[in-house]
């Protein structure tokens, strides 16, 4: 089902569904919808036919539905209106689904091109999801470009279309132009993916540079070829509406005739495979073909183009087939969705037809067929065959043709192969007529009136005036001429008729003045109709607007005449139409014009002055000017600048803007006046706004109602230039001279306009007293020469002490003392004689410039001294002490100034005021000046560092106590302090060891010395060994012999040495030495050798030697033992021989049944065997060394025998 489609008139077309096989199927019960106002334009054709005839709708709310969508930028172009039928071809873009580029969001040539945003931009690449084939060529991307084209190797930025084929690039022109969406206009683009189309649609867009009173709207579409948007086979659909200009700015005038016109079609750029629809270049509907010369802009209007660039095998068509200018049909038996499948035609109407068919191909001929069979209600016009084929009729409504019909038209080329294309139109002729209308109200009305017009009946369900008045009232106020149209709407049909609207302009009424235009005083001026014949009724008013006065003398104002004073009138005539004529006119104070003359001297002596530029009136008068809109929209905007030179000057006044204050135009608020005089330069300029449609009118009279300079409609640009035409008559009057000296000349006395000699050098007073209102005007002339011998007595600089002062005077040579003036700058001058003047004392270290200066109309010569102002000076300097490495600046003046001396008694220093001091002393200065002289001294100590070298370590082994001193000795302003103690001086006694820590600090602060030295009170320490130093000691092995040095006194090391056979063998240990036979090399057991020990500190060393052996000390194991009191002693101890070589011994003895007779852990070869019976027993006995581990185990039986 086809979307119903509004034309901008609203003749409505219905969206009967075109069926196969042509057959039309009537829709049958269908309601309509409750929610018809949310989905109106989305409805079906039946759906909106029952709209229409549900009778509980108000058929005006479905018109104001219309009428508020009409400027939609998705609907209102679907509206466009003009169209053949009414109805006009257009893709609706989804507002959910569709871009927009505006002047600000393109992209960029990288490098730039042209100029730049919004102008000369592209945007891409697009991708699509489906293959476009251009010319056999496959491509699944495209670019957009604001010229007005669509691209696919690349973006193009190109603004000088080209003739096709072989324009240099593979692209679809929609209209390659040179747009400019900077100043107006928006391009929409989209991606249906349902269809696999893009759609590119350029709205309302201006040309080159920012033009936006023509705009173009068109849209280009590209499908796979299979889509339903466009018939089939076909996959380009090039899409217009309306097209208002032809050429961008280079080149061009305002839209049209330029060196490189618009190009329509598809290029591959190979110079071989294209189509082309035509160049257009100029304004209106001309058409040539598309190989004729550029035609006219309008004849794209409405129209659509459907293109084949590749057949069903994906090759390049070399013969593209008849192009139809109007798609609104089907195609080959194909209908295209964004079509109107049916054409309504209201009972007794008539519907005019015409179609034309281009040959895109160069030379060919397009012969064109029609069937009519289906279509008994279409009637003939004409058939054209050639380059372009067309057939025009029409479709008549009468009711025996009520009902649906069909028409068949072909159009056949002769091309290799030989194309055509066959279009089949549906009309309907419904069965009610469209209403009978008259336009009623009085189409005469006066300038700035407006004609109340209205249409009969008033009870239809809408009108639609072409001026924009749009609703269910049949009312429409006009305020412009020309021809004007109305359409009323009855259900689906309408009616329109026209009116011709006569505006007439009202003349300027002439009005004279008695005696002038201007008025001495408080006197006034008659003012008159000249013609007040032409008129039933005169009458006069304040022009009131702000900033303007008037003052009448005549009480009645409405006569044809009025005694007025100085300011601005109204008069006002009403003629016999009714229509008010007016004139804005000035009563101007009437004292004479002179030029502003500033009081000059002339320097070469006496010459002839020429007085010139004055005049007995102003010269001036107003630029009135008149702005009406015949749209009464306040001029949509637009406005109206005026730029005034005055007479001799190069810059202009700020310029004044002039916009309406009134939707339309009343006189008396709507007329923009400004004041004008003699000799002035003016351009008046008018600026037109986005929205200016043409309407405005702008009239211009300079100085007066009666001198018309413009009258014409209000285009951007100046409107006019010119003189100020205000007149002015010389000045008359009685010059005078006044005093220093009277004795000029002037060549006529009695005229402004004359000259004045004078006779000797001076100052002349001039008065001129004019004879209109007897005002005076004075003028000062000085003759004379520049000053010499300028020159202050006395010349040189002055010193001036307390109390002070000194006389000057300004001598100098003038050739008139008329105009000779003596200032003095900071000295007092004489009353008596301005020449002299007095400098006095002006503060302390005040130093001024004096000076004088002459002046007369020649210029001014100055001269000076410097006047110094001194005191005594007052010295001081305070004793300082530095730390070493400081400086000391030494200022003896505060704020020190030029005139000071200074003689130090270090002759390095003198002239100096603040010597910088880096060594010790006394230092004095003198400070003198003229007025006198002060002495200072002070005396500086530099602080020098302390170091003392005691080293580390001091060391006393002879005596109880020790004496530190400091070397060198302390410096006076220096201190020491001790620690531990606190204690101060010189040196220090120490008692004991340890850390002493001395710290010596100056009195200033300066430095702080701080040394630390361990002390040491000590002896040679003595020994007393354990066992004694000389004794000799027998080791066995796992026998420890503890030597002990037993030393008195501290010692800080130990040694000892054992000497076997010249090898020395050091030992470690502390004062004592547990030596064992391990000590002993191998070579050196069972031999006595010599064992040395020594203890050491800071004193010396004491020392102790032994004899010592290391033996094997074998152990004996008895068994026998005869313990007998009678055996004098022998063998009555069980001994075990060489066990004492061992840390102890355990033993054990048993008897034979296993049983402990004796033991011991210690044992000291002391056991008797007392109570023991004689007999065998069997014993262990364990070495043991001093850990408590086994060094040997001895088993043996033993026999005890007794004697006795």
């Amino acid at each position: 089902m086809k979307q119903l489609i509004f034309a901008s008139f609203f003749l409505l077309s219905t969206a009967l569904g075109y069926a196969q096989q042509l057959e039309l199927e009537q829709p049958e019960d269908v309601q309509a919808p409750a929610d018809w106002k949310e989905r109106f334009f989305e409805l079906s054709r039946e759906e909106r036919f029952a709209v229409f005839d549900d009778e509980s709708i108000d058929l005006k709310e479905v018109y104001e539905l219309i009428e508020t969508n009409r400027e939609n930028n998705y609907f209102r172009k679907s509206a466009g209106g003009g169209d053949l039928f009414g109805c006009e071809l257009w893709y609706n873009h989804d507002p959910l689904n569709d871009n927009t580029l505006d002047g600000t969001n393109w992209n960029l040539f990288s490098g730039g091109c042209g100029a730049g945003q919004g102008v000369d931009v592209y945007w891409g690449p697009v991708q699509m999801d489906w293959d476009f084939c251009f010319f056999g060529t496959t491509y699944n991307h495209f670019y957009i470009n604001a010229k007005g084209t669509i691209s696919f190797n690349e973006p193009m930025c190109d603004w000088t279309p080209e003739d096709f084929p072989g324009a240099g690039y593979n692209q679809i022109a929609g209209f390659w132009a040179d747009f400019d969406f900077t100043a107006t206009g928006l391009c929409y683009w989209e991606l249906d993916a349902n269809e696999n189309a893009a759609i590119v649609t350029f709205v309302d867009v201006g040309y080159w540079p920012g033009a936006n009173g023509l705009r173009n709207t068109m849209q280009m579409i590209l499908t796979d070829g299979t889509s339903d948007i466009l018939p089939e086979g076909y996959n380009v659909g090039l899409i217009y509406d309306d097209m208002q200009w032809a050429h961008g700015g280079v080149g061009g005038t305002a839209g049209f005739n330029g060196p490189t016109p618009a190009v329509v079609g598809a290029d591959k750029g190979s110079g071989t495979n294209h189509v082309k629809i035509g160049r257009f270049n100029l304004e209106g509907s001309t058409y040539n073909g598309p190989y004729g010369a550029a035609g006219g802009v309008s004849w794209l209007d409405n129209k659509s183009f459907f293109l084949q660039l590749c057949d069903e095998n994906g090759d390049a068509v070399t013969n593209h087939p008849p192009i139809p200018t109007y798609n609104n049909a089907a195609l080959n038996g194909d209908w295209p969705s964004i079509a109107c499948d049916t054409i309504t035609v209201c009972l007794n109407d008539t519907l005019p037809f015409q179609v034309q068919y281009l040959g895109p191909e160069n030379g060919q001929t397009v012969t064109v067929t029609y069937d009519d069979s289906g279509a008994p209600n279409f009637v003939l016009g004409s058939i054209q065959n050639g380059t372009v084929g067309s057939i025009t009729g029409g479709f008549a409504g009468a009711p025996e043709f009520i009902g649906v019909h069909t028409l068949q038209v072909t159009a056949t080329d002769n091309g290799t192969p030989v194309k055509s294309v066959t279009q089949t139109i549906v009309i309907e002729v419904l069965d009610f007529e469209a209403p009978q209308i008259e336009i009623i109200g009085d189409p005469v009305i006066c300038q700035g009136q407006l004609a109340q017009l209205s249409v009969e009946p008033a009870d239809l369900d809408y009108y639609v005036w072409s001026t924009g008045c749009s609703s269910p009232v049949p009312d429409c106020a006009i305020g412009y001429g020309g021809l004007h149209s109305v359409t009323a709407y009855l259900g689906e049909c309408s009616t329109t008729e026209y009116v011709e609207v006569e505006v007439i302009t009202f003349p300027l009424p002439a009005i004279s003045y008695d005696p002038s235009p201007y008025a001495c005083n408080d006197d006034c001026v008659e003012v008159c109709f000249q013609f007040p014949g032409n008129f039933v009724s005169t009458s006069w008013e304040c022009y009131d607007e702000e900033d303007f006065e008037c003052n009448f003398c005549s009480t009645d104002l409405n006569q044809n005449c009025v005694e007025v004073g100085p300011g601005t009138y109204v008069a006002i005539g009403l003629d016999d139409n009714g229509c008010e004529a007016r004139n804005i006119f000035n009563i101007f104070e009437a004292s004479a014009s002179f030029p502003l003359y500033e009081d000059e001297a002339y320097c070469d002596g006496v010459e002839s002055v020429e007085f010139s530029g004055g005049y007995s009136n102003p010269g001036g008068g107003n630029l009135l000017m008149y702005f009406s809109d015949a749209d009464c929209a306040y001029g949509e905007g637009s406005f109206i600048q005026v730029t005034i030179w005055p007479e001799g000057e190069s810059d202009p006044l700020e310029p004044q803007s002039f916009s309406m204050t009134n939707a339309c135009f009343t006189a008396n608020t709507n007329q923009q006046t400004i004041e004008l005089n003699f000799g002035d330069s003016i351009c008046v300029e008018y600026f037109a706004s986005p929205e200016d449609n043409g309407n405005n009118s702008v009239q211009i009279f300079n100085c007066g109602g009666g001198n018309m300079v413009f009258n014409g409609a209000g285009e951007g640009g100046v409107l006019w230039c010119g003189m100020a035409a205000c007149s002015a008559d010389p000045a008359t009057g009685v010059w005078e001279q006044n005093a220093c000296p009277i004795d000029g000349v002037f060549g006529d006395d009695e005229l402004f306009n004359t000259t004045f000699t004078p006779q000797i050098e001076g100052t002349y007073e001039l008065t001129f007293t004019e004879d209109n209102c007897g005002q005076s005007h004075t003028f000062t002339l000085t003759f004379t020469e520049p000053l010499s011998n300028v020159f202050l007595t006395p010349g040189t600089d002055q010193v001036l002490c307390v109390g002070e002062e000194v006389d000057l005077e300004l001598n100098y040579t003038a050739a008139t003392e008329c105009d000779v003036e003596v200032s003095w700058t900071n000295a007092t001058q004489s009353n008596s004689d301005p020449a002299m003047a007095t400098a006095d004392f002006a503060g302390q270290y005040a130093d001024e410039t004096v000076t004088g200066t002459v002046t007369n109309g020649c210029g001014s010569v100055p001269v000076s001294i410097q006047v110094e102002s001194q005191v005594v000076p007052n010295a001081n300097l305070t004793d300082q002490t530095l730390c070493d490495g400081e400086t000391l600046t030494l200022n003896p003046v505060d704020n020190d100034t030029p005139d000071l001396e200074y003689d130090w008694n270090n002759n390095a220093f003198d002239g100096q005021s603040d010597p910088v001091v880096t060594t010790s002393g006394t230092y004095s200065v003198t400070v003198s000046n003229d007025c006198g002289s002060d002495n200072a001294s002070a005396d500086v100590i530099i602080a020098q560092p302390y170091y003392t070298n005691w080293g580390d370590e001091a060391l006393e082994c002879d005596e109880s106590s020790f004496t530190l001193y400091l070397v060198p000795a302390l410096p006076d302003g220096y201190t020491a302090v001790w620690s531990p103690g606190g204690s101060t001086g010189d040196e220090l006694t120490v008692t004991s060891s340890g850390t002493v820590t001395v710290t010596v600090a100056d009195d200033a602060g300066c430095d702080t010395y701080v040394s630390s030295v361990d002390v040491t009170i000590s002896s040679m320490p003595a020994i007393s060994a354990v066992p004694s130093s000389g004794d000799t000691l027998v080791v066995c092995p796992n026998e420890v012999e503890v030597i002990n040095l037993n030393p008195s006194g501290w010692a800080s090391s130990y040694d000892w040495m054992l000497y076997c056979d010249g090898e020395i063998i050091e030992l470690t240990a502390g004062e004592s030495l547990n030596l064992s036979s391990d000590f002993f090399p191998q070579d050196c057991l069972e031999s006595f050798l010599t064992l040395e020990g020594t203890a050491t500190n800071q004193c010396g060393t004491a020392e102790a030697q032994w004899v010592v052996m290391a033996s094997l000390c074998p152990v004996t194991s008895p068994n026998i033992f005869t313990p007998d009191e009678d055996s004098n002693g022998m063998n009555n101890n069980f001994e075990l021989p060489g066990i004492f070589a061992y840390d102890h011994t355990e033993l054990r003895v048993y008897d034979r049944w296993g049983r402990l007779v004796f033991e011991s852990d210690d044992y000291q070869n002391n056991w008797r065997a007392e109570g023991v019976a004689e007999g065998t027993y069997w014993y262990i006995a364990r070495l043991m060394d001093s850990t408590n581990e086994v060094v040997r185990e001895i088993t043996s039986d033993l026999t005890i025998t007794r004697l006795k």
